[in-house]
């Protein structure tokens, strides 16, 4: 007696035969890992985004690196060289009610950087900012601005990382 077999199985097993096979590999790690981010402001509010960083310098002389505040490129006057590093400007964002006027004050005065493991000092002034310190919130009512200026070495500087906190401040009505 004949031996039946019924169709829906080896139908079946006859596409299931025909599908292609899965390909597998070693699984490979990115280069870098993404990051996520978002900023929350409150009413009446001003955020630090991005310390200033003027990148690493090389000095044979006394000179100045100036950080524009536009574009966050740096440039060197005197034995002052940039080698490297990833110069930025600072950067804050911040938060008022719809067209408001507010008044971006910076620092006036120079802040004084200090090696860390040491007490070697560097001088930033000159401070500049990217437009007007007078300006109107959007209709989103958020606003940010940048920050840059002018980092003096002494000739013979020693090296090291130097650091120093200045103040911004954003007057509102």
């Amino acid at each position: 007696m004949p031996v039946r077999f019924p169709l829906a199985p080896l139908t079946a097993a006859l596409i299931a035969s025909l599908a292609p096979a899965q390909a597998w590999a070693a699984p490979v790690l990115p280069d870098r890992q993404a990051e996520s981010q978002a900023i929350v402001l409150r009413p009446l509010s001003l955020l630090k985004v991005d310390d200033m960083d003027f990148g690493w310098l090389t000095v044979t002389t006394a000179g100045t690196a100036i950080l524009n505040p536009f574009t966050g490129a740096v440039t060197t006057t005197g034995g002052v060289l940039p080698v490297g590093g990833a110069p930025q400007r600072a950067r804050f964002v911040g938060a008022a009610s719809r067209n408001t006027p507010i008044k971006i004050r910076i620092p006036t005065k120079p802040t004084i950087l200090t090696r860390q493991g040491g007490t070697e000092t560097m001088s930033l002034s000159a401070w500049t900012l990217d437009g007007p310190a007078d300006r109107k919130t959007g209709i989103d009512r958020a606003f940010d601005f940048y920050l840059g200026g002018t980092l003096t070495v002494a000739a013979g500087q020693a090296d090291g990382l130097y650091v120093g906190t200045f103040d911004v401040e954003v007057q509102y009505p």
